[in-house]
């Protein structure tokens, strides 16, 4: 983590192509590690938030916004099954190839 050299703030960091809070680059980082099989919801919660006094919805929270950030990157974070992974998703970009050869304007 980085810190503003003046007022000591932690800065933002990049991920995906993205920027995102310290906290947000540690949840991406901890599931981008678990590797296509993921990580747990209970492990991953216990891990970023073990020695806060926090309820599980504010990482699910988190998840989503950081899956709002990366929209346009082709990146997601799924969960399926109580665990939490990074996929890649190129269909957006095949959406936007010829977005007027569907059959409703030809």
């Amino acid at each position: 983590m980085t810190n503003c050299p003046t007022c000591g703030q932690a800065l933002s960091e990049e991920r995906g192509g993205v920027r995102l809070t310290p906290l947000k680059a540690r949840i991406f980082d901890v599931i981008k590690r678990a590797g296509p099989d993921g990580i747990e919801s209970d492990d991953l919660f216990a891990m970023i938030f073990a020695e806060r006094n926090v309820v599980r919805a504010t990482l699910r929270a988190h998840i989503w916004q950081i899956n709002d950030i990366l929209s346009d990157t082709g990146l997601r974070i799924e969960s399926a099954n109580k665990c939490f992974r990074l996929i890649t998703n190129d269909n957006w970009k095949k959406m936007w190839e010829k977005p007027f050869d569907h059959p409703e304007f030809t």
